[in-house]
């Protein structure tokens, strides 16, 4: 996702076959150390899946993954 000049966001999505019209999306954003791998995050994600729901995991700016698709730090 293209959020500026200068970042990009990662988010990693999973969405169930078949029912896309039928069932809700939860999107998941880390907490401050965090990242779209955080155990809690994986853990409240497959738990979502496991009922139904497409999930979308989010990394904020320089989290995880996202750090090589953005020019500066961040910080909160």
């Amino acid at each position: 996702m293209d959020v500026g000049d200068d970042a990009r966001l990662l988010l990693r999505a999973s969405w169930q076959k078949g029912r896309a019209e039928k069932r809700p999306a939860l999107v998941l954003v880390h907490g401050l150390g965090g990242d779209d791998s955080s155990a809690y995050g994986l853990a409240t994600g497959r738990f979502a899946w496991d009922h139904g729901w497409h999930v979308v995991r989010m990394n904020l700016r320089g989290a995880g993954d996202s750090v090589r698709l953005c020019a500066g730090l961040y910080h909160a």
